[in-house]
């Protein structure tokens, strides 16, 4: 599928955006702390992971078996390069078989809340 070039114009609108707001709001050597609500995430050494990665699921590990948070964590990490200090915190709330519920969903963020995060991204696939 070929993306339409307004839709990458948007994109690239949304990333400048994320890093304006990121950089206005983060006092000075604060670490930024973004939790992802996913399907979890693939272990890197190049990922700069807070403490605390949860999962809400049965599955038994926020490790990701579908892609799709590990793909979104590497996205917002390549959009923060100019951030000096930040971490990702995953959250597993959606299962190997791509389902949720919105109890899940409402704890995880209430989860993220209580680890003190300054933004936190959702995606239901």
């Amino acid at each position: 599928m070929r993306l339409k070039s307004s839709s990458i114009l948007l994109y690239f609108a949304i990333c400048i955006s994320w890093l304006l707001i990121l950089l206005y709001f983060s006092p000075a050597n604060a670490t930024i702390k973004i939790a992802v609500i996913d399907t979890g995430y693939t272990p890197s050494t190049n990922l700069r992971l807070c403490d605390g990665a949860k999962d809400f699921t049965k599955d038994g590990t926020p490790i990701d078996k579908k892609g799709h948070g590990t793909s979104v964590i590497r996205t917002l990490t390549y959009q923060l390069p100019l951030v000096l200090d930040y971490c990702i915190l995953p959250i597993k709330i959606i299962t190997n078989n791509f389902n949720t519920d919105g109890t899940t969903s409402a704890a995880a963020i209430h989860y993220a809340i209580s680890q003190k995060v300054d933004i936190i991204n959702t995606s239901y696939t």
